[in-house]
């Protein structure tokens, strides 16, 4: 290939704001007071136009000395309509005590707009790209 395929991860058929890709990550990366930079880009299509959705990444890890599950904010984005086309997202991740202590670490992106009223829909087509989770800074032995 010459390189001028663009190949992203697609998420269609939602039918709740949380339904959307989802990655793994190993715990141990995650110790108190490191900090990353998480960073995506994200468009949306089969939705209203001039329609803007709220959206956030969060974690989703148990807390297995509360045995329950943990959902803290990781990014918050600025609103997403279908106009903008792919639309990027960056910030720094402060690893905090609770994400440190939490096991069975994915990623989700929780969205706020479509789906209404009462989650009947419509549901937007998501569609993310340039995924990154980066190490900035903090205790680096071991890494």
């Amino acid at each position: 290939e010459d390189g001028s395929v663009n190949r992203f991860y697609r998420t269609k058929a939602r039918d709740y704001r949380g339904h959307s890709m989802r990655w793994n990550f190993d715990p141990q990366c995650f110790v108190r007071g490191y900090v990353f930079t998480v960073s995506h880009r994200m468009r949306i299509s089969d939705f209203p136009a001039n329609r803007p959705m709220e959206y956030w990444l969060r974690f989703k890890g148990w807390l297995p000395d509360e045995e329950r599950n943990a959902y803290p904010t990781i990014l918050t984005c600025d609103p997403i309509a279908v106009e903008d086309g792919w639309k990027a997202c960056s910030g720094p991740l402060l690893i905090t005590e609770e994400m440190e202590r939490m096991t069975k670490i994915n990623v989700e992106v929780h969205f706020d707009g479509d789906g209404e009223p009462n989650n009947v829909g419509p549901w937007a087509t998501v569609d993310w790209d340039d995924i990154s989770v980066k190490f900035v800074s903090g205790p680096a032995e071991g890494l």
